[in-house]
């Protein structure tokens, strides 16, 4: 009996070596095959400018936030990470805060009355 446990331990550690063995092989041809590039600069750009600059490189996107800002137009993107010169591998995400324009509610009330009022702007 106990050469039996001893025979079925020894079988289970080999399979068990030999899975682990496989496993780490297929992660590192999967993950470590892909080539780097260096991550673009994108800040300032429009969305779909910065989406055709990452895409020919093999990486992603993912619009994290979007922020007030009265110095950057509507839909541009205001920050990146990681940032722009990191090397890093085809299929990295790259997460960008986007410019959702002037917030109109912080304005001073005369320039949103002078807006509100019924005459047409600029005809």
């Amino acid at each position: 009996m106990k050469k039996r446990y001893i025979e079925v331990s020894i079988v289970s550690l080999v399979c068990l070596v030999i899975v682990f063995v496989i496993f780490n092989w297929t992660i590192r041809a999967v993950i470590h095959n892909r080539s780097e590039v260096i991550v673009p600069k994108i800040e300032g750009k429009s969305l779909q400018d910065a989406l055709d600059t990452i895409s020919v490189l093999g990486l992603g996107v993912i619009k994290e936030s979007d922020e007030f800002s009265s110095k950057i137009p509507p839909g541009t993107v205001l920050r990146q990470t990681p940032n722009a010169g990191m090397t890093v591998r085809q299929g990295k995400i790259i997460r960008i805060t986007l410019s959702r324009g002037s917030d109109l509610s912080r304005t001073d009330n005369k320039s949103c009355r002078a807006h509100s009022e019924k005459e047409p702007i600029g005809i």
